[in-house]
């Protein structure tokens, strides 16, 4: 009967905790999917030489990359909406699980955004972008990172800020402050107006002042744990975030961070349809974390557990059209297409954290067929791709897959766009506006919720 009671039953702790989270990762997803997908900007999110090169290697790796994490993304909600539904839910397991989702969803975001741009640049009259002097999504995700960790902080009491938290948020903070530098000091040296110069070293200076104050009042409470120290790290908190936010806002001028991709009437099409799948993704999983955190809330509320498992529907019918999309194209680079010329360190360098969650890059045709083979199975109990797309999506019908003599003929790209004209027609309530497929008020009108 305790052990029961302890597993239903959650403590006022545990509830903070779960809505706390619950409340982070819907607004990191919201503002990632808002930044590369809502904007439909048509940048790279990943700016190493090799990310840029419009081949066929490059395009299935990243391919690859997005089907791992549609795998991956549906097991981890079918996980959730499981324990949900189940008469006892382990919470440390529960928040854990959720908190992967998350980060899942914002990987998932941030992979589909490039391989859209590396599509769309790759029809005839398309031209790539124009990089700048200033990674624009490396900079805003440091001050995200920033903003939430700073977000925590205020909104925690001091039994809640445990010794292993406050080293995960400083060591956040820490690489925050590292990469905003990093983008900042590359900007200093290589702006136009010595003005701009010195202005990217002032603001250098204000964020590694401000971050510093603040490092240092964390590990002053977590020497001597004291409401008076919490209030310390509390006033540090602020002028952090509006140091970051004034540095963003400056670095994010148009002349810093280069132009976004010119591109044609069909690579606009091709562009915007993966985009707006992906926030059929975001916009379900955002749903989820506010349903979760309407149970926490109202543990006996049935209509709370029904609505994680719309979500978690609405997940898995999104991430079958985006699979489908993605194997059904053929990605030819068209002719005298190479890797677009950047002059930056940091260009060169590319993300690398971003790579350690995803496999080796895959080459040659067989590895390809092998990934298209075994990337058909989307769910844990081992159900068929084929099958659960004919239940949960529209078949892309043949045509989508062969291209026709026209298209081959009119783009660069012929199968991209055969694709996208197959779809189309085989299923005329296809909608490739990200406004239609991503929007969180039509979810939210599906499953009859409304904050």
């Amino acid at each position: 009967m305790v052990v029961v009671a302890s597993a239903v039953v959650m403590s006022r702790h545990n509830g903070r905790e779960v809505v706390m989270l619950c409340e982070e990762c819907h607004s990191k997803m919201l503002a990632v999917g808002e930044l590369l997908l809502l904007s439909c900007e048509a940048r790279p999110v990943f700016t190493a030489q090799t990310d840029l090169e419009l081949s066929r290697e490059t395009f299935l790796h990243y391919r690859d990359r997005v089907i791992d994490k549609l795998n991956h993304i549906l097991m981890a909600s079918r996980d959730i909406a499981s324990q949900a539904h189940s008469g006892a839910v382990q919470w440390k397991a529960f928040t854990a699980r959720l908190q992967e989702l998350g980060g899942l969803v914002v990987a998932l975001t941030e992979l589909s955004a490039h391989i859209a741009y590396l599509m769309a640049v790759n029809f005839e009259r398309s031209q790539t972008s124009a990089l700048g002097v200033v990674n624009k999504y490396k900079l805003h995700q440091a001050q995200l990172d920033l903003k939430f960790c700073c977000s925590r902080l205020k909104r925690s009491c001091v039994d809640d800020l445990d010794t292993h938290l406050l080293v995960d948020l400083c060591s956040t903070i820490s690489r925050a402050l590292s990469s905003m530098t990093e983008v900042c000091r590359y900007a200093s040296e290589n702006a136009r107006e010595v003005d701009d110069q010195n202005q990217f070293k002032l603001c250098i200076k204000s964020i590694t002042s401000t971050t510093s104050c603040l490092i240092s009042s964390v590990k002053r409470f977590k020497s001597s744990p004291s409401i008076d120290h919490l209030r310390r790290i509390i006033a540090f908190c602020d002028p952090v975030v509006a140091t970051s936010s004034a540095l963003v806002t400056f670095a994010s001028e148009e002349e810093f961070v280069g132009m976004p991709a010119k591109l044609s009437d069909k690579a606009t099409e091709a562009h915007k349809s993966v985009l707006g799948m992906t926030m059929s993704i975001v916009s379900a999983s955002i749903q989820m974390c506010k349903a979760i955190r309407d149970l926490v809330y109202d543990l006996s509320n049935s209509r709370h557990k029904e609505r994680i498992r719309l979500c978690v529907d609405s997940v898995d019918k999104a991430s079958s059209k985006l699979r489908d999309l993605l194997l059904s194209c053929d990605f030819e680079p068209k002719t005298g297409s190479g890797p677009t010329k950047t002059g930056s360190p940091e260009r060169q360098t590319g993300s690398p954290e971003r790579k350690t969650d995803s496999p080796e890059r895959k080459t040659g045709s067989s590895n390809a067929d092998n990934v298209s083979a075994n990337a058909r199975v989307s769910s844990p109990d081992g159900v068929d791709g084929s099958a659960e797309r004919e239940t949960g999506s529209e078949t892309v019908s043949p045509d989508a897959k062969t291209g026709s003599d026209d298209a081959k003929s009119g783009s660069g790209s012929p199968d991209v766009a055969a694709v996208l004209s197959g779809m189309t027609a085989s299923s005329p309530s296809l909608n490739l506006s990200v406004s239609s497929m991503g929007s969180i008020s039509d979810l939210e009108r599906d499953i009859g919720v409304s904050d």
